[in-house]
């Protein structure tokens, strides 16, 4: 039954091939290393991640939820940047303002957007106006892995209440190749990218960009985008450890497209410039082991509206430089270590629509986290004091216990204790249209539950369960005064509650993942479900890969309760397909032909009378060689 399911997917994502080749062309040259996108037919059972304790451990002995993907599995999913890639992964919703490499931001576990950390590589990308990491702008050839975890991750990260994404960009120590592509497709679509690593002894070193440009469909105004991407990495590896910089810029212009219904013919355009560079160092003897990090960011935010036919209504302008680092140092070994680390960083915010033409904002953090193995029992414990100078001291826990009760069953249960800060906006942005920003506001904290456990069903089959309970104290959420304006306020307490689960399965070269988050939020005073927070999303990925042939389709549904005045649900369904063919000629060279289309559905991301937007099915084709 299963082969013929998957014969069908196949013939079918093979007829949206060949019209994709119709509607548009790409030519592209590539070198990579070797073939290690063949798969292995088995489900991987305990991959390593960095991102639930900042240093590394297995999936399986963590206390609390961390989804990965590396980009093995990226190369063959139809998922153009880090958006459409982090989408595929358990109790994740994406909200987007345009199409690939654009605008997107995420929520874990149904968390508000700003609650959501967003690193690349270490460095944190939410601006310090909104509070918002736009993860959309990242090209998804630039990207080795993403790691996503889940709940009051506080304790580890500081203001960090509803999970933490963690981008890391192209390793330079994976060997020597180049690769080097340029295409297009339908709405005016042309994009290129380009990347080689090199490596003379000790030196490696990545370096890359990419550019896409798209018209957009004139069913929404035709207002298109125009995205640029580059980065360096360079490793120095020595004997008295590795040596480390990371330079990268993102800069784009994104269209949204005419509003239809209350707000008919206004449109915005979202210019964004992020620049970053960081160093660091990793090293020590033994049982001792350090790393540090030090970094710079500068971000630019213009958001231009226009009204047709009266024409521009304003801008509002946000200039972010944010710098800092941290130095974490660990004793012990895998099974009993004791992890310490100090970190801060200082912000300087100069924006339009604000009382004073520029704000600076310091934080800093120190963290102690004790894991200890006993045979299948993995105990953790982390406490953290945070200090921000606009609100004060905080401090953070995080203890729980996970256990390999057989070798088929994972158990697990947490208990933890983090905090938000309000962005600056919220407390003083005084933009015209929005609701009004509230200088008192206060942090929001939250004591959060989690429990979980991790079924392996023969090699072949991994189920996952989880489910979580959090109590928002402080809850930052829009109410109105006595004269019916809208303003931020702190409530007095939500109560956040929901459970994801996924099950992923591999059968010899046919793949299948379901994902599905369902969570409610509760204001605790009046018992009434808080509005304009993410509800819940099913995703769900199938295809075929033997190494040469891959085809993969991915689907999500997501939905969001939006305030009564706006009419109600807003939801997404949304659902991409990728097929590529490699005919190997010899052990360093290959040919590969593949299409993708995307948005097959649609996708509106309001689904509501106020602001509806759709982005349209879109298709692109490639044709590649690795030497």
């Amino acid at each position: 039954m299963k082969r013929i399911i998957c014969n069908i997917f196949l013939s079918l994502t093979f007829f949206i091939s060949a019209t994709m080749f119709v509607d548009g062309f790409v030519a592209s040259a590539v070198a990579e290393p070797n073939n290690d996108n063949l798969q292995s037919g088995t489900v991987v059972l305990s991959p390593q991640v960095v991102t639930a304790n900042r240093w590394g451990a297995s999936a399986d002995s963590l206390i609390y939820p961390v989804y990965s993907l590396d980009w093995r599995e990226l190369q063959t999913l139809p998922a153009r940047d880090a958006s459409e890639a982090v989408e595929s992964l358990p109790g994740v919703i994406i909200d987007r303002g345009g199409g690939p490499n654009s605008v997107a931001f995420t929520s874990i576990q149904g968390s508000a957007f700003y609650q959501t950390v967003v690193l690349i590589d270490g460095v944190p990308l939410n601006d310090m106006m909104n509070g918002l990491g736009n993860i959309g702008q990242i090209d998804a050839s630039q990207i080795d892995k993403v790691e996503v975890a889940h709940g009051s991750v506080g304790a580890i990260w500081g203001s960090a209440m509803g999970g933490v994404v963690n981008i890391m960009t192209n390793n330079p120590t994976q060997g020597n190749f180049a690769r080097a592509g340029a295409g297009g497709g339908e709405y005016g679509t042309s994009f290129f990218n380009a990347m080689a690593n090199a490596s003379t002894g000790a030196l490696a070193a990545s370096a890359g960009g990419s550019h896409r440009k798209s018209t957009g469909p004139e069913s929404v105004g035709s207002r298109g985008e125009s995205v640029s991407n580059g980065f360096l990495n360079a490793n120095y590896a020595s004997d008295a450890g590795l040596f480390w910089v990371k330079s990268r810029t993102y800069q784009g212009e994104v269209g949204t497209g005419q509003y239809k219904g209350v707000l008919d013919g206004y449109w915005e355009n979202t210019v964004f410039k992020t620049n970053a560079v960081s160093g660091g160092y990793d090293g020590g003897a033994g049982p001792v082991k350090f790393k540090a990090l030090a970094y710079n960011q500068t971000q630019n935010y213009v958001v231009q509206q226009n009204q047709e036919p009266t024409g521009r209504l304003g801008d509002s302008a946000t200039d972010d430089t944010v710098t800092g680092g941290s130095l974490i140092g660990r004793i012990g070994e895998d099974d009993s270590a004791l992890t310490l680390g100090v970190e801060g960083k200082n912000g300087t915010v100069k924006a339009a629509y604000m009382p004073k033409p520029e704000y600076s904002i310091s934080s800093a953090g120190a963290f102690a986290n004790i894991h200890r193995q006993i045979g299948g029992v993995n105990v953790e414990a982390t406490v953290r004091q945070s200090n921000e100078d606009t609100f004060g001291s905080f401090t953070g826990f995080g203890a729980g216990v996970s256990w390999r009760a057989m070798d088929a069953v994972t158990l697990r249960a947490s208990v933890s204790r983090g905090y938000t800060a309000p962005p600056l906006g919220y407390r003083f942005s005084e933009y015209p249209g929005w609701s009004r920003a509230n200088p008192d506001l206060t942090t929001e904290k939250a004591l959060t539950w989690q429990a979980g456990a991790r079924f392996l069903l023969g090699s072949t089959t991994a189920m996952e369960l989880n489910g979580f309970f959090a109590n928002v104290t402080d809850a930052i959420a829009i109410t109105y005064d006595d004269e019916g304006i809208s303003m931020y306020k702190n409530f007095d307490e939500f109560e956040r509650k929901g459970m994801n689960a996924s099950v992923d399965t591999k059968v010899d070269n046919y793949h299948f993942r379901l994902n599905a988050l369902y969570q409610e939020t509760y204001n605790k005073k009046t018992s009434e479900l808080v509005k304009d927070l993410p509800r819940s999303s099913f995703n769900a990925r199938a295809g075929y890969n033997d190494g040469r042939l891959a085809a993969y389709l991915l689907g999500s549904r997501t939905e969001s309760v939006f305030s009564t005045d706006s009419n109600g649900k807003d939801g997404e369904w949304i659902a991409g397909a990728k097929i590529s063919y490699t005919h190997v000629m010899d052990n360093k060279t290959n040919i590969t032909v593949g299409a993708g289309v995307y948005n097959m559905t649609d996708a509106r991301t309001y689904d509501h009378e106020l602001l509806p937007q759709t982005y349209p099915r879109q298709a692109e084709a490639t044709v590649s060689v690795a030497f």
